[in-house]
C-alpha cells in the first residue's frame, strides 16, 4: 500500500481470480477498484508464523498487529464501513461474488467488454463475415 499512497497520478487496480488478505489490501490502495466477471474477493486475516525468541515473537506480534490496523483501516475508508465491521467480517473469511464486493465498497464495478477498434470478433459477438477465431487451420488431426 506504502508505494500507492505516494503515486501522484490515479492509480486503478483490476482484480481477477481469487484476491484475500494484503492484496485486498493493496486493491483498497488504489483510486479506481474493478473486478472481472468471476472474481471472488475474500475479506480475511492474513496468516503468519513466527519462530525465535520470546522478545523477537513478541516484537514481530506487535509489527503484525500495526499491519493489520492499517489493512482494516484502509479497507475501512474506502468501502465507508466501520473498522470493527471489517474485522468481523475478516475473521469470518467472509467470501464476496462481485456484486457482493460492489455492494459492499470493495470495488467499484465490473469489468465489461468493449469493442476494439481494428480488431473484428474481440470483445464483441462475432458478425456475419467475421471469421471463426481461429487458427486458420483445418481442424483434421495433422498427418
Amino acid at each position: 500500500m506504502g508505494i500507492l499512497d505516494v503515486v501522484r497520478g490515479p492509480v486503478s487496480g483490476h482484480a481477477g481470480g481469487r484476491i484475500e488478505g494484503p492484496a485486498l489490501g493493496i486493491l483498497a490502495a488504489c483510486r479506481h477498484r474493478k473486478a472481472y466477471p468471476n472474481t471472488l474477493l475474500v475479506l480475511s486475516e492474513p496468516q503468519v508464523s513466527f519462530d525465535g525468541t520470546v522478545t523477537a515473537l513478541a516484537s514481530r506480534e506487535e509489527q503484525a498487529r500495526a499491519m493489520l490496523d492499517e489493512l482494516f483501516g484502509r479497507i475501512a475508508e474506502v468501502t465507508g464501513r466501520d473498522v470493527a465491521q471489517v474485522r468481523a467480517d475478516a475473521r469470518r473469511d467472509k467470501p464476496f461474488n462481485v456484486a457482493e464486493a460492489i455492494a459492499y465498497g470493495l470495488v467499484e464495478s465490473q469489468v465489461t467488454a468493449r469493442a476494439l477498434p481494428g480488431l473484428p470478433g474481440l470483445a464483441r459477438a462475432p458478425r456475419q463475415g467475421d471469421d471463426d477465431g481461429g487458427d486458420g487451420g483445418t481442424g483434421a488431426a495433422d498427418e
